[in-house]
């Protein structure tokens, strides 16, 4: 029922808990039921000189933006899913009832240098974080990112390499459209990905704490499935996209010629350690991809434990 959902959407906004309105969670009926509740604003209210705060129009704006926002002008998005005639004027009372909104609960808002209607709209697609249109592309980023910085490091501190991030996309920000781009690393090419402008703004903006917390879970993710082909169990939009995600990479290896896939294979997913079996010659291979290791606390002697019918066997790597 709506009140519930109501009830539920307040308790969240009272808690404190959140920084940013897209990790209140909302299945599809409620989101039929947001669209209701928008509608019936839409014909009751009436615009005042003191603005409001409204947490479940603000949550419905939000959710708008990451259902089916793509690019271009988000109250076309708006109107069309809403599906009742709204004034610019109104919309515009909107947008400044979600402002009103963050700001009482003190939640994340873009430094914009003019107040206008359409930076209003900035900060809800920066509260969408990542719309589902740009998802995959989010996670080519992120996989970008986890490869040329990371690999298993997880468990360390990443503040450093946070920071790293939020000063390039900054730097990206002085770019217009949403492509940013991921510099030449070594032997890698420089690689472009679409990622929505106000997705950047909240990242080059937020601390590194609330950057690492929103990116750190998808982190997760990559990293189970990058060394050890675990997916995702739960499931929200970004576990299903990633799952996706993952099923596409894995048939554009597939896709190409044996060399090719020999060559991609290794430059995408599989770095977790397996064995090699040569049929010809009767013989087994531990095959331990490349590692990376920080330099801090590297002693310059990497090695692995194998444990083989219960000896522990100590290899030293190259």
């Amino acid at each position: 029922m709506l009140s519930d959902l109501i009830k539920r959407i307040k308790d969240e906004f009272a808690s404190s808990r959140m920084e940013l309105i897209n990790q209140i969670s909302v299945s599809d009926a409620e989101y039929e039921q947001l669209l209701y509740y928008v509608r019936e604003k839409v014909k009751f209210t009436h615009i005042q000189s003191i603005i409001p705060v409204d947490e479940i129009l603000s949550v419905a704006m939000v959710q708008i933006a990451i259902r089916v926002y793509s690019e271009g002008n988000y109250w076309d998005y708006f109107d069309e899913e809403v599906g009742v005639e709204i004034s610019q004027s109104k919309k515009y009372y909107f947008a400044q009832i979600f402002a009103k909104t963050i700001q009482k609960y003190r939640l994340f808002e873009l430094e914009q240098e003019n107040q206008s209607k359409y930076s209003y709209v900035e900060n809800i697609k920066a509260h969408a974080f990542v719309p589902n249109q740009y998802l995959h592309n989010y996670f080519d980023f992120l996989f970008s990112f986890y490869d040329r910085n990371l690999f298993r490091q997880l468990t360390d501190g990443i503040d450093e390499d946070i920071d790293d991030l939020i000063g390039f996309v900054s730097e990206s920000l002085s770019r217009n459209g949403d492509d940013v781009s991921i510099e030449k690393s070594g032997n890698k090419p420089a690689k472009s990905y679409k990622l929505l402008k106000a997705t950047r703004a909240l990242i080059a903006q937020s601390t590194s704490t609330v950057v690492s917390d929103t990116f750190f879970d998808h982190l997760v993710l990559m990293d189970n499935y990058y060394y050890d082909g675990k997916l995702p169990t739960k499931s929200d939009r970004f576990s299903e996209a990633f799952q996706e995600w993952v099923e596409k990479k894995n048939s554009e290896i597939n896709a190409s010629d044996s060399i090719s896939r020999k060559r991609k294979a290794k430059e995408s997913f599989f770095h977790k350690p397996h064995f090699l079996i040569d049929r010809n010659n009767s013989q087994l291979y531990l095959v331990i991809p490349s590692q990376k290791f920080r330099t801090e606390g590297f002693v310059n002697d990497a090695k692995v434990e194998i444990s083989v019918g219960g000896e522990l066997i100590t290899k030293h790597l190259e």
